[in-house]
């Protein structure tokens, strides 16, 4: 019999008003009542490196997290016989809705590295980004949400339907759409020239080597008052170039390459690729930056794009004889064309690489030819 959550379990953690409904106000009031994080709320203060503008975010309770995950597994499955998650949520839920077998849902994280303060200091908010030469940090605020991505317990992006894919990531386009559009006077604008205020993020990481504590499939979100540098640089890029990253990438990465067509986005290794397997899913159709704005044509090709990358992951992984184990991220922000990175562990990282100068010890060429000798076999 299969591990799994009962809907039961989270009614008593849900809001009275779905997130159709609701606003960030409504959400950010839920989640900073929640008493199973009073004990776990962070800082609040991040260090912002000068050099760069990277954030270091500080929260001590993330060292007690005591539902981690072995930190080598040879097989990346296992039974959810200890599974925290199957066994009843422990955090507040702010949505779930119905998918082919058991739903997908969307509660606060735990251990959260972003708390949705209600009152903010103006004397932190009023503070330059960088540089800070006092060395007060900056204040950091916002939510940290994990979404669920299904409530049966071995279901996760590799093996569900691409239906119930598509509503997992409708459920984070909704919730984008929400926390993007009623936070003005508590977030402070995306970028002057577009109505959404705050930056929000979503990421997966599968694996111990990756970085997850949960073997239950999830994807991370983040709703923060500073831009991550990654976005930051999505965002420059365009201001330089006077053209996305990604409609740049898409005519200047060599055709052999491509590691799929997927219609409305193409798969594909990058030609600076720094590690063995790296790859990137990018929209061919530009202006659009966000989730939300996703027509259902982009959706599905997006989310296709997305299952076929953990598939040839889990797949080409053991070929050169590494631990399935990745994290990836959608791209999301202004002056940005929506893509999604896969980052997978297939290789450490040295002295140089954290000077700036990656090895890799794979050809982008070789990578590509071993990702699409796989796609039969995990189609």
């Amino acid at each position: 019999m299969r591990k799994q959550l009962d809907i039961e379990s989270i009614r008593a953690l849900m809001p009275d008003r779905p997130l159709a409904e609701s606003d960030s106000e409504t959400l950010r009031a839920w989640l900073a009542d929640d008493p199973q994080i009073a004990s776990h709320v962070p800082q609040q203060l991040c260090q912002l490196d000068p050099r760069d503008g990277n954030m270091v975010i500080y929260n001590a309770s993330r060292a007690f997290r005591h539902h981690d995950i072995e930190e080598v597994r040879t097989v990346p499955e296992d039974d959810g016989d200890d599974c925290p998650i199957c066994d009843g949520v422990e955090t507040r839920v702010v949505d779930h809705a119905p998918l082919s077998e058991g739903f997908t849902f969307i509660s606060q994280n735990l251990y959260p590295i972003l708390y949705p303060c209600q009152h903010l200091s103006e004397e932190l908010l009023d503070r330059p980004l960088y540089p800070d030469p006092e060395r007060n940090g900056r204040s950091t605020y916002g939510m940290h949400l994990l979404q669920w991505t299904s409530s049966i317990h071995e279901l996760d992006w590799h093996n569900m339907p691409l239906s119930d894919l598509e509503i997992t990531v409708q459920r984070l386009a909704l919730l984008e759409d929400k926390l993007l559009h009623t936070s003005e006077g508590y977030m402070p604008p995306c970028d002057m020239q577009e109505n959404k205020f705050g930056h929000v993020s979503v990421i997966k990481n599968f694996g111990a080597p990756a970085g997850a504590s949960l073997s239950h499939g999830h994807q991370q979100i983040s709703f923060c008052n500073i831009m991550p540098q990654r976005s930051f640089h999505d965002w420059s890029f365009q201001r330089r170039h006077n053209r996305t990253f990604t409609n740049f990438l898409l005519s200047e990465n060599p055709g052999v390459l491509t590691v799929a067509d997927l219609g409305e986005a193409q798969l594909m290794v990058p030609y600076f690729m720094r590690r063995p397997l790296h790859m990137m899913l990018h929209l061919k159709r530009g202006g659009t930056g966000y989730l939300h704005e996703l027509d259902q044509g982009q959706l599905r090709a997006m989310t296709a794009g997305i299952q076929l990358g953990v598939k040839l992951l889990r797949g080409a992984m053991p070929a050169l004889n590494c631990v399935p184990a990745f994290n990836y991220a959608w791209h999301i922000g202004p002056g940005n064309d929506l893509y999604v990175e896969f980052f997978p562990i297939t290789q450490a990282m040295g002295g140089f690489e954290r000077m700036g100068m990656w090895i890799c010890q794979q050809r982008p060429e070789d990578s590509a030819a071993l990702l699409k000798s796989l796609i039969h076999r995990v189609s």
